[in-house]
C-alpha cells in the first residue's frame, strides 16, 4: 500500500521543516548551502541565525554581502554585520572591518 502525496503538499511540508530547522540551526544550514554553492539560500539561513545573535553567522552573512554572493553586493550591509560579529567576539570580523 502506497500513499500518494501531491507535490504542493510535499513542498509545504518541506518548507515548514526547513523553517523549523533554520530556527534551531540556521548556521549549520547556512554552511551546508554555502558548501554546495547555493549562496542565496546560505544568505537566508545565515540571516536567520545572525538575527538571533549568532556571531559566526553574522560574519558569514557579512562576507556574502561583501562579495555579492546570493544577491547584490552591499558594502553597508556587510559592514553592519561585520561590526555585529566583531561585537560578538569574532576576531575575523574585526580584521574584515
Amino acid at each position: 500500500m502506497s500513499i500518494r502525496v501531491k507535490k504542493p503538499v510535499a513542498a509545504i511540508v518541506l518548507l515548514a521543516a526547513l523553517a523549523v530547522a533554520a530556527a534551531f540551526n540556521g548556521h549549520g544550514l547556512g554552511n551546508l548551502a554555502q558548501s554546495i554553492g547555493n549562496y542565496k539560500l546560505a544568505r537566508f539561513f545565515f540571516g536567520v541565525a545572525a538575527l538571533s545573535g549568532n556571531g559566526p553567522s553574522q560574519n558569514n552573512l557579512a562576507g556574502l554581502y561583501a562579495e555579492g554572493r546570493g544577491g547584490p553586493q552591499d558594502y553597508q550591509a556587510a559592514a553592519k554585520w561585520f561590526q555585529r560579529a566583531s561585537d560578538n567576539g569574532i576576531v575575523q570580523a574585526k580584521f574584515n572591518l
